[in-house]
């Protein structure tokens, strides 16, 4: 007994200093998240999330699930998209949510492979971008141009804050009509004041099965705008700071997704899910 207390010191420094050199050994770094203050259904809820409620948000869960395996603290933000950009620039939040634009690059840092090409494996989801027109109105998207067809003078609608919008610019289209709410777009296209509409298939999909009779009239028309695929862009000082810890949060996100993101989306998309009157909500 005697032999094993002069030789507990030792034991305990040894393991001491395994702990020590461990490269995640300081106290769990906090990592700010900010989204985007307008839902975004079914990645991010319109306010503070509550991760124990039964949908906080399919970004939301993957973040708490990624807590759960990994030595980060994450706290949540929500504020309007652009303030949630300039904030990552200034490193006054650690991360953010979203496609890939060159514009982004002196903002965060996005996944990349040892040989510096964007590692899609890590990225949190894709998706599609998508046009919504009136059925019959003869609407529709001409890939070589990058045009939509067949406006007839109506505006184009987009999301606000979406990545498109400044593509569907650049390629001559219409003054573009943003707003917060999908379903404020899908109205306006419904009553004939807009020509169509872009929004990712998920998203609008879900307003049309939700919604049959408030949008009777609308329809996805059959091409593809845009693939989209989200990553976690991380402020430049997080991943200076904290390296190796934030090749473990892609990764580990790129994981999550593989295994998660199916079962999240029947979860979210199922028909038990509660109503909201005023759209889609949480």
């Amino acid at each position: 007994m005697a032999q094993q207390a002069r030789h507990w010191p030792l034991t305990f420094i040894v393991g001491l200093l395994i702990v020590l050199r461990s490269p995640f050994a300081a106290a769990s770094p906090e990592l700010i998240y900010c989204f985007s203050d307008r839902a975004m259904f079914p990645y991010n809820p319109p306010a503070e999330p509550n991760e124990q409620a039964p949908y906080p948000g399919i970004d939301i869960e993957l973040l708490s699930r990624l807590q759960k395996r990994l030595p980060v603290s994450v706290t949540y933000r929500s504020q309007p998209w652009k303030r949630c950009l300039h904030q990552l620039g200034r490193n006054e939040v650690s991360a953010v949510i979203g496609s890939y634009r060159s514009s982004r690059e002196s903002l965060g840092v996005y996944p990349r492979r040892a040989d510096g090409t964007r590692n899609q494996k890590a990225s949190v989801y894709s998706e599609d971008y998508v046009l919504y027109v009136r059925r019959g109105s003869g609407v529709h998207y001409n890939a070589e141009t990058g045009k939509i067809v067949n406006l007839d003078g109506r505006p184009l609608g987009t999301l606000l804050g979406s990545s498109i919008t400044e593509d569907l610019r650049a390629s001559g289209n219409p003054v573009v009509t943003s707003s917060a709410r999908l379903s404020t777009l899908f109205g306006r296209l419904e009553r004939g004041r807009m020509g169509a509409v872009v929004a990712l298939e998920s998203h609008g999909n879900q307003l049309l099965r939700r919604f049959p009779d408030r949008f009777e009239s609308i329809e996805q028309a059959d091409t593809t705008l845009r693939h989209k695929r989200a990553y976690l862009i991380l402020s430049h000082k997080f991943y200076r700071d904290h390296p190796e810890l934030s090749a473990a949060i892609w990764r580990t996100l790129g994981e999550l997704r593989r295994a998660s993101l199916p079962d999240l989306y029947d979860k979210y998309y199922s028909p038990k899910r509660p109503a909201n009157r005023n759209g889609p909500g949480f």
